[in-house]
């Protein structure tokens, strides 16, 4: 809702269109107007200069065509003076400009006949002939359909040879606007002098109309004669081309030309200067036919942009694919990424800011301009648009100012038809007249692989089936090789996949990345979520990452327009990529839609309320479409993940997951590349807290190399005997248990569980106590006892020794008499008692 002013207003709906043939594509459609406090008016308004109205009361006034103007008010246009000039919608002439090197162009001519070699009949063709012929770069086809090669002539009948020559010609820029009688004026170079006629692009033959007509199936060639492929072998398919005598049947080139009136830009009477209106472009496409130059002229070892009527002119060059196909000794494995390849080498040079862009347009892309059923465009012109409608929305890749001579390779996956389109733009600036005129690209060549209907210009072995069956080429079974130049099928190594590219020598093994494996088909490496690495003390860490497997999006922090609009960076990862789950980005904002597949990709989410969903995605970006490997190591194949991105604090390693993109870009020649560290963290349940470095809120701080944190319990390693400890209870009753707890801090998740709580029976201790009292006592008495038989013992000892002291001291003259064994007087009988045998400890205690 827009407030207006008191006074005229004019309302302006800027889209861009589309006029060809009288038609219209309507690119964007209003449901409704609705405008309030409208006065109603008394009269017409009068059309502005530079159109007319043929009938009064019309609905629109129509743009004069160029070199005619009118004035106000006009009902017919009028014709410019010969030596004056207009663009289409103006309401003056202009004096026609003295002519510059920058009014023509220069191109090719198709191959024609020179004249004959008459005089030599079939029959008496002979070596020297031959030898002479082809000393003067001739061919001569003989009856027997073999073939000479040289790049001039062909023989057309039995005695007559026929050389094919081309020359270069100038022509004017159309439509011409210089003079050539002005003074100053160039003139139109006069054409070139005739050259032999460049070889037929691979694949192709010179016929004898001087075109160049494609091989049959199962022949090859190098640009001359079609040979039959050897048993053994198969033709590659491609389209190459690499000659620029003719443009190609399946390409073509026309300008968007972008044109805008430059008298009054009101339609009628106003009280407001024109200068405050916005000014209105249309877009207009051109195609071969017309008058005006095509955009792109062939020049023999390229193909260049002519000079524009317009700097702001945007010059397109199609090639339309019907399809892909793999070759027969190829395996038609469903997770082979790589269908075919298309690479083209080119080259712009710039005075201004010019911009050369590359497009890939599927014709699943284009079904609002199929269903334009009523809008009159012919098969041909809606195929036309197919370019135009994607370079709108989407450019594989592009290139602004001047570029050396290179090489550029796009990745092609899906199998639908496609049409390439090339698009040079001088300046996006728009200014009268033609400043940079001498801006140009050019494009020396271009190979798309595996192409359905395509050409072939060399053979390759292959393994044949077996005899009895046919001797068709076969591929390989899965996870061998082709030896070369055999056609035998050997084993690859163990843990190892087939390349796409390339299945002959044992190059064709890749072998897969640490701690992932083959899948089943020979064609990718991935992860089964299990790992075992060595930890910095030398432990061995089990992983099982199977709670991350699943498919896990995230967003990253919200940003703004300049207009204050919200986006989100969505990402979606599959860390392992096992049995098909890969991570898929899709664009929903377009009725076409599309998508990308593999382990990472990126696209912008846009907060809608049209829409019965709350988000809606578009440019999606694959960042990865490979597993490289799984490791503990901040290095690995060329990707690096340095460990100041994401610094921690728990000691433990981070397990480090690396993919790869095998699309590579302007910016990123070896293709993007992804890190997600899998981090410890047994406070996070969640499965999807990912996070980006905070110094590349992006995710990324060059643009190819992207960086994520993954924390969560499930990435911690799996628990062992090691992590936990048990503890014994006190007996109780007769009773202690015993209970198992983990050890802190703890860094393992899942794996093996805590032992449960144990019973078993004890001994109290009030008992070992009650038995150490008894048990003291009774030695205590024993002990007391003892000491009373040895005190007894020793006073008997003392007395007998006593006595016999006395008895020796009385009698000192005498002497001794004998020991007697009678008992003396006064003397107990059972003192002198031996006993043979020993007697019990207790029975001597009875004996006192």
């Amino acid at each position: 809702q827009a407030e207006l002013k008191t006074g005229n207003n004019v309302l302006y709906w800027r889209t861009t269109g589309y006029m060809m043939a009288g038609s219209e594509v309507k690119p964007a459609l209003l449901r409704n107007i609705g405008i309030s406090g409208v006065s109603y008016t008394s009269e017409c308004f009068q059309c502005k200069p530079g159109t007319y109205s043929e009938k009064p009361g019309s609905a629109r006034c129509v743009p004069c065509p160029a070199d005619t103007y009118s004035n106000r008010g006009a009902t017919v246009c009028l014709q410019c003076d010969s030596d004056k000039y207009s663009e289409a919608g103006s309401g003056t002439c202009k004096p026609r400009p003295a002519c510059t090197v920058g009014d023509y162009f220069y191109t090719h001519t198709p191959c024609d006949s020179k004249g004959k070699v008459s005089g030599v009949h079939r029959k008496q063709i002979t070596r020297h002939h031959l030898v002479q012929l082809l000393y003067k770069y001739e061919s001569v086809v003989g009856s027997t359909g073999s073939s000479f090669y040289a790049p001039c002539c062909v023989c057309v009948c039995v005695c007559v040879c026929v050389c094919f020559q081309t020359q270069l010609m100038y022509k004017w820029v159309q439509p011409k606007i210089c003079s050539e009688t002005v003074k100053g004026a160039v003139q139109l170079p006069a054409s070139g002098r005739k050259k032999t006629c460049p070889p037929c692009n691979p694949g192709f033959f010179l016929t004898n109309s001087s075109t160049c007509e494609p091989c049959q199936q199962g022949s090859y060639s190098n640009g001359t004669d079609c040979i039959r492929c050897p048993v053994g072998t198969e033709p590659v398919l491609a389209f190459e081309y690499k000659w620029w005598n003719t443009l190609p049947k399946n390409m073509m080139s026309y300008t968007l030309r972008q044109w805008l009136s430059h008298s009054e830009k009101t339609t009628g009477e106003t009280q407001n200067p024109a200068s405050q209106y916005p000014t209105p472009i249309t877009l207009q496409l051109f195609f071969p036919q017309s008058p005006v130059m095509t955009g792109w002229e062939v020049a023999g070892e390229y193909i260049y942009t002519t000079p524009g009527d317009q700097d702001v002119d945007n010059q397109m060059l199609t090639l339309q694919v019907p399809g892909y196909r793999l070759p027969q000794s190829v395996s038609k494995a469903s997770d082979n990424s790589e269908l075919s390849r298309i690479t083209f080498v080119f080259e712009t040079t710039c005075s201004a800011n010019c911009t050369f862009s590359f497009l890939a347009v599927r014709i699943c892309d284009v079904v609002s301009i199929q269903r334009e059923t009523n809008a009159g465009y012919s098969r041909q012109q809606r195929s036309r648009l197919q370019g135009y409608n994607q370079w709108l929305n989407e450019v594989v890749e592009w290139w602004r100012g001047s570029q050396a001579k290179q090489s550029y390779s796009y990745l092609i996956q899906r199998n639908v038809t496609t049409t390439f389109t090339w698009s040079f733009q001088r300046t996006g600036e728009s200014s009268e007249g033609r400043k940079h005129s001498s801006d140009v690209a050019k494009i020396y060549s271009i190979h798309i692989a595996n192409v359905i209907g395509g050409v072939a210009s060399q053979c390759r072995h292959c393994a044949l089936g077996p005899a009895e069956y046919s001797s068709a080429c076969v591929p390989c079974p899965p996870g061998h090789y082709m030896v070369n130049g055999t056609g035998a099928c050997e084993s690859c190594p163990p843990n190892t996949i087939i390349r796409a590219d390339q299945s002959i020598g044992l190059d064709a093994c890749v072998p897969c990345g640490p701690n992932t494996e083959r899948n089943e088909a020979f064609t990718a490496c991935h992860s089964d979520c299990t790992l075992d690495v060595e930890s910095a003390g030398g432990e061995q860490l089990h992983y099982d990452l199977s709670a991350l497997s699943n498919v896990t999006a995230f967003q990253g922090s919200p940003r703004f327009t300049n207009k204050g609009l919200r986006y989100f960076h969505h990402f979606n990862i599959s860390l392992c990529g096992g049995k098909g789950k890969l991570a898929t980005c899709v664009d929903n904002v377009t009725e076409s839609g599309g998508r990308v597949r593999g382990y990472v990709c990126q696209a912008t989410a846009v907060p809608s309320g049209i829409r019965s969903q709350s988000l809606v995605s578009t440019q999606p970006v694959l960042i990865s479409d490979s597993l490289i490997g799984v490791s503990t190591d901040t290095m690995l194949s060329g990707i690096s993940s340095p460990d100041w991105l994401f610094p921690s604090a728990n000691g433990l390693q981070d397990v480090i997951f690396y993919f790869r993109s095998s699309v590579s870009t302007l910016a990123c020649k070896e293709g993007r590349s992804a890190s997600v560290r899998l981090r410890c963290n047994p406070a996070v349940s969640a499965k999807d807290l990912i996070t980006v470095p905070s110094n590349c809120s992006e995710g990324t701080c060059d643009g190819c190399a992207f960086h994520f944190l993954w924390e969560s319990q499930h990435a911690c390693p799996l628990c062992t005997k090691n992590n936990y400890r048990e503890i014994v209870s006190a007996c109780i009753q007769g009773i202690q248990r015993t209970t198992y707890v983990w050890q802190e801090p703890l860094w393992c998740h899942g794996g093996e569980p805590l032992p449960p709580s144990t019973v078993s029976a004890c001994v109290p201790l009030d008992f070992w106590l009650r038995f150490g009292v008894s048990a003291g006592t009774i030695a205590a008495v024993l002990l007391i006892s003892i000491s009373c038989y040895f005190w007894k013992k020793t006073r008997k000892l003392q007395y007998k020794y006593s006595k016999l002291v006395m008895d020796s001291s009385g009698k000192e003259c005498d002497l001794p008499t004998a020991d007697s064994c009678a008992i003396m007087e006064g003397e107990d009988a059972e003192d002198d008692i031996m006993y043979l045998t020993k007697k019990p400890f207790f029975s001597k205690i009875r004996a006192y």
